[in-house]
């Protein structure tokens, strides 16, 4: 008589192998849900960096050469920065300090600053680039410069926010401008 061999279960093994195909979906979706929104998240931070990078040189290119500067018009640029660094309709807090500065061969001395906030930024105030002069400098000429400095604080739009947020995450631009009229020695 021949002998029989023994079945181990071979037709149960489809049926056992889906519930274990479903264990692991449940384990690795949020996982890659997890890394994917983190890679948007660090597109828009990178977004963000250069938007305020080119908010900043725009702002201070265009009062550079202005013929008045007003308080009214410190307002007007943090909306034009708003409305720049915005990315994907994303609220932000931003900053915006603006200095005039006077650098004579002897000397350098502030002739104004204003800052203004919004968006409820986490930003603090920026510090002065040229708090004394540095190198040589021969003339007798006056140097008028104007520096702009943009903080901008990512809002609850952005995905892992908090994250963001808990790493003390803020975007900077600076940007330093010659002055090209009078009216960076006051303001309106």
């Amino acid at each position: 008589m021949a002998r029989e061999t023994p079945r181990i279960g071979l037709s149960s093994f489809p049926a056992d192998r889906g519930g274990s195909v479903m264990v692991e979906v449940a384990l690795f979706v949020p996982a890659i849900m997890f890394l994917l929104l983190a890679g948007v998240t660090m597109v828009n931070a990178v977004m963000l960096v250069r938007a305020t990078d080119r908010a900043v040189a725009l702002i201070a290119d265009e009062f550079s050469q202005r013929p008045a500067i007003a308080d009214a018009d410190i307002d007007d640029a943090l909306t034009a920065a708003m409305g720049m660094t915005g990315t994907g309709g994303y609220p932000l807090g931003l900053r915006l300090d603006i200095r005039a500065v006077e650098i004579t061969p002897d000397a350098t001395s502030l002739l104004w600053s204003r800052s203004r906030a919004s968006g409820g930024s986490a930003c603090a105030p920026a510090d002065a680039a040229f708090s004394a002069p540095e190198g040589g400098y021969s003339g007798s000429g006056v140097l008028y410069l104007l520096q702009v400095d943009l903080c901008a604080t990512p809002g609850v739009g952005f995905y892992l926010a908090g994250a963001l947020g808990a790493a003390g995450f803020t975007a900077h631009g600076r940007a330093v401008a010659i002055g090209r009229t009078a009216a960076l020695r006051a303001l309106n």
